[in-house]
This record gives C-alpha cells, structure tokens and sequence, in this order.
C-alpha cells in the first residue's frame, strides 16, 4: 500500500537528524557559491551608511533564508530519491509476478482454445494481439522519403534525392516545438559516491549475516545417540 501523506511527513521530520551531515555540505557549498561571494567578497567599498544597511541585509539573507533552503532542497531530494528507490524495487517485484502469471493464464487459454476468463463482480480477462509500432527516428524518415522520391521518379539523381531528404528531415527538425526551463542539477563528489555504495553494501552484508544467523538458529539441534552410562 502507499504510504500516507503523514507517514511521508513523518519520515520528513525524523530526516532533521539523519542528514545533518548533508546540512553542513549544504551551507559549506552555498557560501562557495557565486551568489555568496558577490554578497561577501570584500573587494567593493561601502561608501555610505545606507549601503552598509543594505549589504547587512543581503548578508543576513544568505546566512538564513539562503542556506536555509538549500538545507530544505537537499533534505527534501534525499527523500525522494528513497521514496523513488523503494516504489521502483516494489513496482519491479510486482510487474515480475504478473508477468509469470499472465504468461501461465495465457498459455493455459491457448491450450484450451479460449480467449476470456469471467471473474464474478470483477469483470473478464480478455486474450488478445497486442501490436506496438517502434517510434520514428531520422534514420526511417530520412530512407521513407527517399524510397518515395526513386519510386515516383520525381528525380533520377541520387545525390540531388539525398540532398532534398536532408535538406527537408532538417526544416522539420527545426519546426519541433522546443520548451526550455531552468532547473537545479544534484551531482555527487567521487567521496561521497564511494561512502554511498559502501553504505549499501555494509547493509547487505549485515542483512546476509542476519539471515545466516535466523537460519542457524531454525535448524533443530541432533539428539546424541549414546545412551548415558
């Protein structure tokens, strides 16, 4: 079942504590940032007391507001990659198993020469062709229209044909709609993609060792065969 939107919030809260390792990258990084060092690089001069103010301002604002929300993004992205991680292994056990089943439904119909199966109050299962076409690339365009061009001889020359399909495969390139957004781009230092991977396989390990140890446990112990003197 998903997880409820208090669940989720929960695990949000109790991250407050799991990451405040990421909080101290967080701020370390913010003030690394372009935006920090124009704030506080020193080099300009403050020539009035009403610039003083203002670049008070801006520096308290990068030293709360900022490097607060740069906290909140990482803290909220750390979530979501587990949530995604845990839905996906969920999602590919699930599809694994309606996979196998299908397979046997399906193979059970053929053999039986019948193509639905009724299921009381849940509606039918229904046997049927399932026909998917790949998506158009350059490559099938670009040999569709000139098959048609040497066909119709519309032009003899192969060079000239060549020349027109480009020249046509690229203004409908061009005419593609284009939809441009800025966003932030995480990426990870090569130290902490090492500490991560060894992270996951100390717990598989420690997960092996557990089960090792269940499985010890559940064997019944051999009763000696002598008998006391």
């Amino acid at each position: 079942m998903p997880k409820s939107k208090k669940k989720i919030q929960q695990e949000y809260s109790e991250s407050d504590n799991a990451f405040t390792e990421s909080d101290e990258l967080a701020k370390e990084s913010a003030k690394d940032s372009v935006f920090y060092k124009s704030v506080d690089n020193g080099s300009h001069k403050i020539n009035n007391e009403d610039e003083q103010i203002q670049e008070d301002a801006r520096a308290n604002f990068v030293e709360t507001t900022f490097f607060e929300r740069v906290v909140k993004y990482v803290k909220t992205d750390n979530l979501m990659r587990k949530e995604a991680k845990e839905h996906k292994e969920k999602m590919d056990t699930m599809k694994t198993n309606k996979q196998e089943l299908e397979d046997f439904l399906v193979d059970y119909l053929e053999s039986k020469k019948e193509n639905t199966i009724n299921i009381n109050g849940s509606g039918k299962l229904t046997k049927y062709k399932s026909i998917r076409k790949g998506g158009l690339n350059k490559d099938i365009i670009q040999k569709s229209m000139y098959d048609k061009l040497k066909a119709e001889n519309i032009i003899d020359d192969d060079d000239k044909i060549k020349k027109l399909v480009e020249a046509t495969y690229e203004i409908m390139d061009n005419r593609r709609e284009i939809k441009e957004k800025t966003i932030l781009k995480r990426t990870f230092t090569k130290n902490q993609d090492s500490k991560n991977k060894s992270d996951k396989s100390t717990s598989k390990n420690k997960e092996s060792v557990k089960s090792t140890s269940k499985n010890k446990e559940s064997v019944p112990k051999k009763k000696s065969s002598k008998s006391k003197k």
